[in-house]
């Protein structure tokens, strides 16, 4: 009985697939609603052809400021939450309830429809207080939302049950699984136990000590498998910097074999990345079924937390950095997802763990807590060798982890800076929200001096309201020598073609790789780009690098089609 929907996922490429895949299922019922669906992300505006180019005559705009931000509404990661059909990353729903200019008019494109987020055990302790805020809205407008998850640990549905209704009571859910949780207007919540799932798995956990930091013996590990029992394989790393030294080691082992390797993150200009993107679907996803020849009978596919989720992406054997188990078992989700012709034998998860007595986890504890990572692998270490059944173990595997009731005396510290941590993030995520619904007022945000700027990407700065928390990120437009010299320079946005070219040539990237650095002779400083272009910075490189100096120290930024974009250090300066 609404009005349509929104479909939020948690990458930009999970929703490209899931939008093709929604528009199916709306040609099916009505193909008018079809013909309306909108993609929404960050890039999206590159498969959009109704966004204006040029911004809108404005009286007494002298600096076009106003002009830009009128054109900026035209955008569709802002437009289509106003239209009937959406999908796309989460930020943007999330957007509608921080306090920036007019992320009231997200919230009004939210109303009267169904809101689904999907993979929501997904989010951090910033991102889920920023959730919260969001359902404690949509139970005021009256938006049913659903919340869908495979690995969602019981005190954090607790938390969102609360958020869309605080006086509901949580259920006992047992152990049972899969299960639906009903919040209504009643205050008792209400479980309904779903009989089962279609697809079961026996899946063999083999644990491979020392194997987590060392990219020369992850190589040799799949190298030898992948040659002994055929297939496709993919290993998933926790940082681009650990899957580029896989990759790079693999593809020396392997190069005499004819067995192709590939490597798939997100950091690489977004031409590249939708070339990369385009390619591994179609070798892994449910294409290959009715055309096996796209399939090859021996590969792998070294990637990042890209292929984690939502993907219908599918694999005979995976290895896999250690995670939080809740990540573990979605990286398990791409193993034999499909009914195909394999290998003989159940489907493998390898995971890559630090050595024997050691809770070394390297760059790996950069993204992940250490308490998390250190609690996964002693539930690893106490069922070692037994084998996963899913779904039946999912739930014991994610609350031996999460659990409240938990024996951690050997990790008290480390559990209480992580609690503290959560805390931490979530009381910044605060610092951005819109106040909750009251009955006695409605007010979003109490002066304009108070409302922050808005920046999809992410924190660029201190002042700056985002949707997640973490390292700050730049989005870098990496061109050529004089490549677009005018355009960059011109007020006025060029040709749709020219600002095409120009966006596909963006990267994201580690805000602090730039930070204090001036250009080496014969290169030009990072350059904000036009009021068109918001928020890009654009660097000209010489043969696919810049050089800059940071200190005493110089440093290079290459763009390689094959490895994405890499950071060196090239030693002292001259």
């Amino acid at each position: 009985h609404a009005n349509g929907m929104y479909l939020a996922l948690p990458t930009a490429a999970t929703s490209n697939q899931m939008f093709g895949r929604v528009q199916e299922f709306l040609g099916r019922e009505d193909g008018g609603a079809a013909d309306g669906l909108q993609l929404v992300h960050g890039a999206s505006w590159l498969l959009d052809r109704a966004t204006p180019v040029q911004a809108p005559n404005i009286v007494n705009d002298q600096d076009q400021g106003e002009a830009m931000r009128a054109l900026d509404w035209f955008q569709p990661r802002k437009r289509s939450l106003l239209a009937e059909f959406g999908v796309g990353t989460v930020d943007q729903a999330e957007m509608s309830v921080l306090n920036v200019k007019h992320g009231f008019l997200r919230l009004y494109g939210l109303a009267h429809k169904v809101l689904i987020i999907d993979e929501v055990h997904a989010y951090d302790a910033y991102q889920t207080e920023i959730i919260r805020r969001l359902l404690d809205w949509c139970r005021s407008l009256e938006v049913p939302v659903i919340l869908l998850s495979a690995t969602l640990p019981q005190t954090r549905k607790n938390l969102l049950i609360k958020a869309y209704r605080e006086d509901a009571q949580a259920p006992e859910d047992g152990q049972a699984y899969p299960l639906i949780t009903h919040v209504a207007a009643t205050k008792r919540a209400t479980s309904i136990k779903v009989d089962g799932s279609s697809q079961h798995a026996t899946v063999d956990v083999c644990l491979h000590p020392g194997l987590l930091n060392d990219p020369v013996g992850t190589a040799r590990l799949v190298a030898q498998r992948v040659r002994k029992v055929g297939g496709c394989h993919a290993v998933i790393a926790n940082t681009v910097g650990s899957a580029q030294a896989i990759f790079q080691e693999l593809r020396a082992i392997l190069q005499d074999d004819g067995i192709p390797v590939d490597l798939f993150h997100a950091r690489f200009p977004l031409r590249r990345r939708q070339e990369l993107e385009h390619a591994v679907l179609t070798l892994y996803d449910k294409r290959s079924l009715t055309s096996p020849e796209l399939r090859p009978p021996r590969s792998v596919l070294v990637a990042t937390q890209v292929v984690e989720q939502s993907l219908d992406i599918d694999f005979d054997e995976m290895y896999t950095q250690l995670a939080p188990i809740d990540l573990l078992l979605q990286r398990s989700g791409r193993l034999h997802r499909h009914n195909r012709k394999r290998p003989p034998g159940r489907p493998a998860l390898h995971v890559l763990t630090p050595p024997d007595g050691s809770l070394a986890f390297g760059p790996s504890q950069r993204v992940y807590h250490p308490y998390v990572l250190a609690r996964t692998l002693t539930k690893l270490l106490e069922s070692d060798p037994r084998p996963w059944r899913l779904p039946e173990d999912m739930r014991d595997l994610v609350e031996s982890v999460y659990g409240i009731e938990q024996d951690a005396s050997d990790f008290a510290e480390m559990e209480a800076d992580w609690v503290a941590a959560d805390h931490g993030d979530a009381s910044e995520a605060k610092r951005y929200l819109v106040p909750g619904p009251s009955r006695s007022s409605f007010k979003l945000g109490s002066s304009l001096a108070e409302v922050f700027s808005e920046s999809d990407k992410g924190a660029n700065s201190y002042f700056t309201a985002r949707t997640r928390n973490g390292r700050a990120s730049l989005r870098v437009a990496l061109l050529e020598a004089d490549e677009f010299a005018e355009e960059l320079h011109s007020l006025r946005a060029p040709s749709r073609q020219v600002h095409e070219e120009i966006l596909l040539r963006v990267a994201s990237v580690p805000a602090w790789w730039l930070a204090g650095a001036e250009p080496c002779e014969g290169y030009r400083p990072p350059q904000e780009a036009a009021n068109w272009l918001f928020g890009i910075t654009a660097l000209r490189l010489r043969e696919g690098r810049w050089l800059g100096a940071v200190g005493q120290k110089v440093i290079g930024i290459t763009s390689d089609p094959i490895l994405g974009v890499i950071r060196s250090e090239k030693g002292e300066r001259p």
